[in-house]
C-alpha cells in the first residue's frame, strides 16, 4: 500500500504545533491520530504538551495504561470525551489494540467523542496500515517525529508555513553570560546558534526554528537549556502558550547541574519570557527558581548587592502571584521584599535604596487594597508617598517625579475610599500638576 502524501516528517515542535490545532478545531468530534516517534522521550513531551493543553481548556484528559488491559479497556470504553492518549510500545499490546479499534471503528462517529492519539514507534505507522486499514482510512492525520523516516512511503515535501505577521514588532531581549569555566569551543558554536535562531524571530520563527532542528550542537546540556528559551519565544510567536510552558519546563530541568550564577540569569530569561506570552505556570517556577538561588546566595554573600537582588527576586514572585489572583502568596512575597529593603534603607541610605522601598511599599499598598484593607493599603501609601517626595525634591530627575505621580495617584484612591474626598481631590490635583511638567519635560516642580 502506497501511503504516499499522507505522511509528514516533523519536528516535535511541528508535531505538537498540529495536534494542538487539531484539538482547537475539532473538540467534542470523534477524531484518530497516528504520532510516530523514534524514542519514549520524544512520546513523553508530546504528551506532557497535550495534557497541559487539556488542563488550560478544562478538556478531559486520560491516558490508557500500556498493559495488555489497554485493547479490552477501549473495547469497552470508546468513545471517551476530550483527549484518550494510548502509548503503543509493545508489540503484542500494539497489534491487539489495532485489532480491536479497526472493529469498534464506527464507535468514533458518534457524538460526544473526543480525540484517540496512538503514539509509538515508527512501525505503528507501518502496522496500522496493514493490520488495521479500515481504521487507518479514517485517521485525522499522522505524523513521523523528524529523525524517523517510514520506509514503505515516500514523504511529503518540505512544509512551507508563513510566519505570523504579528511578529514585526517582537525583540527577544534576555541576556546570558558563560561564566568562564563554562567557555569552550563547543559553547561558542551554541551561542552562535542561538544568536541566529534569535534574529529570525521577528521576520522568521519557522526558520529559526529549522535551525534549531538542524543544529549539530543540540545533545548538548548547554543547548537544552539556551534552544529551550528560544523554542519558548516560538512557540509564544505562534500563540501556542503550551510550547512555551514546556519548553521553558525543560530548560528549568536541563540547568540543574549548572552554576548558581548561570542558573539564575536562565531562569530570569525564562520569567520574561513566560511574562511576555502569559505563561503564568512557567512564571511561577522560574521566579520560584530565581529566589531559591537568590536565598542561597545571601546565605553565601550576605553583601548588599545579594539582598537586594533577593528582593528583587521575591517581587517577581509577587507579581506573577498577583497576576494568577493568589494575593495570599502575592502578600507574603511582597511583604518579605518590603522587610528586605528596609534593611538595606538602614545600611545603605542612598536614593537607589530609597526608591527600592518606595516601590516595596506601593505594592503591598496594592495587595491591600485589593483586599479592601483600605487602613493598611494607606499607610503603605502615605510611607510610599513620603519618600517620592523627599526623592523628587533632592534629585528632580523625570522618574523621581513619575515615582510621585504614581504615588500620589495611589493614595488619592485610598483616601476617597476612606471618606476624606477634600484629600483625595488635592492630591490629584497636585498629580495633574507634576503630570504636566513631566510631559512639558521640564524638571521645575
Amino acid at each position: 500500500m502506497a501511503l504516499g502524501k499522507s505522511l509528514s516528517a516533523v519536528s516535535i515542535d511541528e508535531a505538537w504545533s498540529d495536534l494542538r490545532h487539531h484539538l482547537d478545531w475539532t473538540q467534542g468530534k470523534g477524531t484518530l491520530v497516528f504520532i510516530a516517534t523514534e524514542s519514549r522521550a520524544q512520546a513523553e513531551s508530546l504528551r506532557e504538551r497535550a495534557a497541559l493543553w487539556a488542563q488550560r481548556t478544562g478538556e478531559p484528559w486520560m491516558r490508557v495504561p500500556e498493559n495488555d488491559s489497554a485493547a479490552p479497556w477501549l473495547r469497552r470504553h470508546l468513545p471517551q470525551r476530550g483527549i484518550l492518549w494510548v502509548e503503543l510500545w509493545d508489540n503484542a499490546a500494539r497489534i491487539a489494540v489495532l485489532h480491536v479499534l479497526n472493529e469498534v471503528r464506527i464507535r468514533f462517529a458518534r457524538p460526544g467523542g473526543g480525540c484517540l492519539v496512538l503514539c509509538g514507534p515508527v512501525r505503528l505507522l507501518e502496522e496500522s496500515a496493514r493490520e488495521a486499514a479500515d481504521l487507518w482510512s479514517i485517521r485525522s492525520f499522522a505524523h513521523a517525529v523528524r529523525g524517523v523516516v517510514p520506509t514503505y512511503t515516500e514523504m511529503a515535501p518540505e512544509r512551507t508555513e508563513m510566519p505570523l505577521s504579528s511578529n514585526g514588532g517582537y525583540r527577544s531581549v534576555w541576556r546570558v553570560t558563560l561564566l568562564p569555566e563554562m567557555r569552550n569551543e563547543r559553547a561558542a558554536t551554541v551561542l552562535r546558534d542561538v544568536d541566529q535562531a534569535r534574529t529570525l524571530l521577528s521576520s522568521d520563527p519557522v526558520h529559526a526554528r529549522r535551525l534549531l532542528d538542524g543544529s549539530k550542537n543540540a545533545d548538548s546540556e548547554l543547548a537544552r537549556v539556551l534552544f529551550g528559551l528560544v523554542r519558548a519565544e516560538i512557540g509564544g510567536l505562534f500563540d501556542d502558550v503550551v510550547a512555551v510552558e514546556a519548553n521553558l519546563s525543560s530548560t528549568l530541568k536541563h540547568m540543574a547541574d549548572f552554576p548558581s550564577d548561570f542558573r539564575v540569569q536562565v531562569a530570569d530569561a525564562a520569567l520574561g519570557i513566560s511574562e511576555r506570552f502569559g505563561a503564568y505556570d512557567a512564571a511561577s517556577a522560574a521566579a520560584e527558581e530565581s529566589l531559591g538561588i537568590r536565598r542561597g546566595l545571601v546565605d553565601v554573600l550576605g553583601t548588599p548587592e545579594s539582598r537586594r537582588d533577593l528582593s528583587v527576586s521575591l517581587n517577581n514572585v509577587g507579581r506573577v502571584a498577583e497576576a494568577r489572583g493568589d494575593w495570599g502568596a502575592a502578600g507574603r512575597a511582597y511583604e518579605e521584599s518590603l522587610g528586605v529593603r528596609r534593611g538595606l534603607v538602614d545600611v545603605l541610605g542612598t536614593p537607589e535604596s530609597r526608591r527600592d522601598l518606595s516601590v516595596s511599599l506601593n505594592n503591598v499598598g496594592r495587595v491591600a487594597e485589593a483586599r479592601g484593607d483600605w487602613g493598611a493599603a494607606g499607610r503603605a501609601y502615605e510611607e510610599s508617598l513620603d519618600l517620592a517626595r523627599d526623592l523628587a525634591d533632592s534629585l528632580g530627575t523625570p522618574e523621581s517625579l513619575r515615582d510621585l505621580v504614581i504615588s500620589l495617584s495611589n493614595l488619592a484612591g485610598v483616601v476617597e475610599q476612606l471618606g476624606d474626598a477634600e484629600r483625595a481631590e488635592s492630591l490629584r490635583a497636585e498629580r495633574d500638576r507634576i503630570a504636566k511638567i513631566l510631559d512639558s519635560g521640564s524638571s521645575e516642580t
